[in-house]
């Protein structure tokens, strides 16, 4: 009887270790969970921030200087090479906006573009109205997504 009651002892101790070991990890993988729903919502944010600043930018065409335009160019060529996808394209699209020229959307692009035309571009240089971007072929975008 004296035996029985050890084993038992002995069995509910380790039921006790193996049931905190099973809540240490399902704990620490809560927390993970929601450190990286913080990262998450943090990056969203932070491009949601770029993409206001480019809408701003835009709206204040009329309002800058061509040294104006060209340092707020400066501010977005940073981000041209920042590791968030979303402010990458939010910086693109400055640029796509600011020259009236389409590269894709490529950041890496504008980059390579920037370092060779920034002491040279002024914003006159842009066509003033938004025809080059109406007449856009439309066929890459076809070819990206056929019809089926």
């Amino acid at each position: 009887m004296g035996e029985r009651n050890i084993h038992s002892l002995h069995t509910q101790r380790e039921l006790r270790r193996i049931r905190h070991r099973q809540s240490t990890v399902g704990m620490l993988g809560f927390i993970a969970a929601v450190i990286f729903l913080l990262i998450l919502v943090i990056e969203v944010g932070r491009a949601f921030r770029q993409m206001q600043r480019v809408s701003a930018f835009v709206s204040t065409f009329s309002t800058q200087s061509p040294d104006g335009m060209k340092a707020a160019l400066d501010r977005f060529a940073l981000l041209l090479v920042d590791y968030n996808p979303l402010v990458r394209n939010a910086a693109a699209a400055a640029f796509t906006a600011a020259t009236g020229m389409q590269s894709g959307g490529i950041a890496a692009d504008w980059k390579a573009w920037w370092e060779q035309h920034r002491e040279t571009w002024r914003y006159g240089d842009k066509p003033q109205t938004n025809e080059a971007l109406r007449t856009v072929s439309p066929q890459p975008y076809r070819q990206a997504f056929p019809k089926r």
